[in-house]
C-alpha cells in the first residue's frame, strides 16, 4: 500500500474561540450559529 493510500483519521476539527467576555459569546455561537459548547475554561 502506498503513501497515498494509506491515511490515518485525526478526526473532526474543534475550533477554539477565545473571549475576553464568555456568556455573550457564547449564547451567539451556540443560538445564532449552532455550535455546541463543548468546554470551557475552568474558572473563566
Amino acid at each position: 500500500m502506498g503513501t497515498k493510500e494509506k491515511m490515518t483519521s485525526i478526526g473532526q476539527p474543534v475550533p477554539e474561540l477565545p473571549v475576553a467576555e464568555v456568556e455573550r459569546p457564547q449564547q451567539h455561537y451556540r443560538d445564532a450559529l449552532g455550535f455546541e459548547i463543548g468546554w470551557l475554561y475552568p474558572g473563566k
